[in-house]
C-alpha cells in the first residue's frame, strides 16, 4: 500500500530501547521460530528450543520510496501486472528474505559482522526463484496445452466478463437513486416496484 498505517510504539527488548516514540513503525513481530509458516526465515537467528523470543521490527518509510520499491519495477521492466504481484511478492519477499541477512544482530553482515547467514539467505532466495519459476512454467505449459494461454482477440475487446462469466464486473447503472444496487427498500406485498 503507498498508505500503511504507521505506529508509534517504544519497543524494548531485554532493558533496550530498539524503536522510540519519534521512528513510526509499519510491523512488530515476535516469534521463536526461525520460518514464517516455513517460508521466509523472518527470525533466522529463532531457536524455538531456547525459550526466548526474537523480536523483528519493520520501520516506516516514505511513500515514494515504498511506490518505487514495491511497485515502481513493473513499469520499468514493462510487467503486465494488474495485481502488483511481481513488486509486492516478488520484490518484497526477495527483499525480506536477503534483508533477514544483512540485518540478524548476531549474525547478519551490518550488525552481527558476519557474511555467513546474508549468503545463506541469498542462496535460499535464488533456490526460491529458480523452484517458483520451475513450477509457474510447468503450470502454465500444462495450461496452454489444456486451453490455451489467451482468449479470441474480439472477445477480449468486447469484454471478457460478458464473453466467460455471463455477467460485468462494474455495473455503473443507476437504479432507484443508487449505483448498480437497485433499490433500498425491502419489498412487500402490495407494494409498487
Amino acid at each position: 500500500s503507498l498508505r500503511p498505517a504507521k505506529i508509534r510504539l517504544r519497543v524494548e527488548v531485554d532493558g533496550v530501547v530498539v524503536n522510540d516514540w519519534d521512528r513510526p513503525l509499519l510491523m512488530v513481530a515476535l516469534g521463536n521460530g526461525s520460518h514464517v509458516g516455513g517460508g521466509t526465515p523472518l527470525n533466522p537467528d529463532a531457536d524455538p528450543e531456547s525459550g526466548k523470543i526474537d523480536v523483528v521490527i519493520s520501520r516506516a518509510v516514505g511513500p515514494l520510496a515504498r511506490y518505487g520499491y514495491a511497485v515502481g519495477l513493473k513499469f520499468r521492466f514493462g510487467f503486465d501486472d494488474s495485481l502488483d504481484v511481481v513488486g509486492v511478492h516478488l520484490v518484497s519477499g526477495l527483499w525480506g528474505t536477503i534483508g533477514a541477512g544483512l540485518l540478524s544482530t548476531s549474525t547478519g553482515l551490518l550488525y552481527g559482522h558476519g557474511v555467513k547467514q546474508t549468503l545463506l539467505q541469498i542462496i535460499v532466495a535464488i533456490a526460491s526463484l529458480v523452484y517458483a519459476g520451475a513450477v509457474t512454467l510447468v503450470i502454465a505449459l500444462a495450461l496452454k496445452a489444456a486451453m490455451g494461454w489467451r482468449i479470441d482477440r474480439d472477445i477480449e475487446v468486447s469484454g471478457i466478463d460478458s464473453a466467460e462469466h455471463a455477467e460485468s464486473a462494474y455495473d455503473l447503472v443507476s437504479r432507484a437513486g443508487r449505483l448498480g444496487l437497485g433499490s433500498s427498500r425491502p419489498r412487500t406485498e402490495g407494494s409498487p416496484s
